[in-house]
């Protein structure tokens, strides 16, 4: 395996922290190359010309906490919301905003919409054409040429490498290929081919662990600090332009939210890359493996997601999540908290008020209105779903499936120089965007998120471990543990880090 593709717009942080470990891991310059991919999940399903039914309408991916709408479901096929609305009205439905309830594949307003001839030849001829430019794309990048390859995403659902497969496997130059998720959810072994595989490192939603598991509870959170600096991919100029991809629009409301969050992705990826060059050091004076790693990465995710500091919380509730997949919108990822001096009364009618169940990370909203013990209770909670669940067998080690996949490199690897040429007219394009972010991350505009944890929130953390441990324990299931640092370990690190702070 050669060629290791990284899909924007969050690879990029994972492109760099590759290239960064590279010559620890293969210090005789062997390492595969490292493509970016300006790929959206948007642009793959497209171009796996999707049918529009109500079928597929009411298999498509909605957040959880918002509900459909005629316009959310119908954009995912390529068209404008003033074509929606015309359908619509012709149709007599007077609003596309309008909440849908009930199941959408029998949804009379789904049923009739996606039952109008013209809107159907419409969404047939984007599709086509989204396939055609998006082939042509992945031609100048070498995709096809691959023989075997790795796709490297954040996650969720594996969306974007099946509806690759979707679109080009039947093409007998189609890769076999490998995709390295930081987690994925429930069932995306379901959207496994034969030669489309993927894997789960740090989180499986099908194999209940306690630590890993946290990661689900803060998608919003990781997802908005892992972007690239340019906004998001959403087309492929024509073949005779060499399917050149299409950037939305610097000016577009959404891309404007984004960029707010520049300052603190700014230093959250310059911890990043510090760490990652510290950790570097360790491979290669110490031979560490991701599979000696995994187990710490996992602790620490889970004490972010479920036991974050007052300022941890604050600052990554402010954080705009944007969805381009449909109609395009941005939100912050949660209500801003009253102040912690208030009444502890005041501050519980406050989190009731502001819906945090609704909210994209209900841990953060508890840790910013100070309510420690609620974590502790929702910990507590955690634990007896856990129980409920059967825990299958340990996550497999990454080594075995990069073992199992390494063999054979297929073709030999040419510099492809377009590349090159893509990845420096980022650099030019989006200057303004990458200086922002080093000159804030030099300067110190704004401290990285390392916030000194209290020792109060080391505690609420080890007292919900210690009963999630003793639960798992008394029901024979302790093994759904084992994905983390053992108890006993992070007792030992909390103790002596506060022994130092005395």
């Amino acid at each position: 395996m050669r060629r290791v593709y990284f899909v924007s717009r969050d690879g990029w942080t994972f492109m760099n922290i590759f290239r960064r470990l590279a010559p620890a891991v293969w210090p005789d310059g062997d390492a595969p190359r490292a493509v970016y991919l300006c790929l959206s999940r948007a642009a793959a399903f497209l171009a796996s010309r999707p049918a529009l039914d109500p079928e597929t309408i009411a298999r498509l991916p909605r957040p959880a906490h918002e509900a459909p709408t005629l316009l959310s479901c119908f954009s995912p096929f390529g068209l404008a919301a003033a074509e929606i609305a015309a359908t619509a009205n012709s149709q007599g439905i007077d609003s596309v905003d309008a909440e849908l309830t009930g199941d959408l594949e029998a949804h009379p307003r789904v049923v009739c919409l996606a039952g109008d001839d013209k809107l159907r030849a419409l969404a047939a001829g984007r599709a086509e054409t989204m396939h055609q430019n998006l082939a042509c794309y992945l031609e100048r990048m070498g995709f096809f040429t691959a023989g075997r390859a790795a796709l490297v995403d954040i996650g969720w659902t594996g969306g974007t490498q099946a509806s690759l497969a979707e679109a080009y496997a039947a093409r007998p130059d189609f890769p076999e290929l490998s995709g390295f998720y930081f987690a994925l959810r429930s069932g995306w072994r379901s959207r496994e081919t034969s030669r489309s595989r993927m894997e789960p490192i740090v989180a499986d939603g099908d194999r209940p662990a306690y630590h890993g598991q946290a990661a689900f509870s803060f998608l919003h959170g990781l997802e908005s600090l892992c972007p690239a600096p340019h906004g998001t991919v959403v087309g492929y100029a024509q073949a005779e332009q060499r399917g050149e991809p299409i950037f939305m629009a610097e000016s577009h409301p959404v891309r404007q939210a984004e960029r707010r969050n520049a300052p603190t992705i700014a230093a959250v990826q310059a911890g990043v890359m510090e760490f990652a060059a510290r950790y570097a050091g360790a491979v290669w004076l110490f031979g560490i493996g991701a599979d000696d790693a995994l187990p710490f990465a996992r602790s620490v995710l889970s004490r972010l997601a479920r036991h974050p500091a007052a300022d941890e919380a604050r600052r990554m509730l402010e954080l705009v999540f944007s969805e381009s997949f449909g109609a395009a919108r941005a939100a912050p990822i949660g209500s801003a908290a009253p102040s912690p001096d208030a009444p502890l009364a005041q501050r519980l009618t406050g989190l009731i008020r502001r819906r945090h169940r609704q909210a994209a990370w209900g841990r953060g909203v508890v840790a910013a209105y100070r309510l420690p013990f609620v974590g502790f209770a929702y910990a507590v909670g955690g634990a007896y779903k856990l129980l409920s669940q059967t825990v299958a067998a340990p996550i497999a080690p990454a080594s075995e499936k990069l073992a199992a996949n390494a063999p054979d490199a297929g073709d030999a690897w040419t510099e492809d120089l377009w590349t090159a040429e893509l990845e420096r007219e980022l650099e030019v394009r989006f200057a303004d965007a990458l200086a922002a972010h080093r000159r804030n991350a030099e300067t110190g505009t704004l401290d990285p998120l390392a916030v000194p944890v209290t020792w109060r929130d080391h505690l609420i953390d080890e007292a919900a471990n210690l009963v999630v441990d003793a639960a798992l324990a008394l029901s024979g299931r302790r093994p759904a543990l084992a994905d983390g640092l053992p108890l006993s370990k992070r007792l030992r690190a909390w103790w002596s880090a506060t022994k130092r702070r005395r």
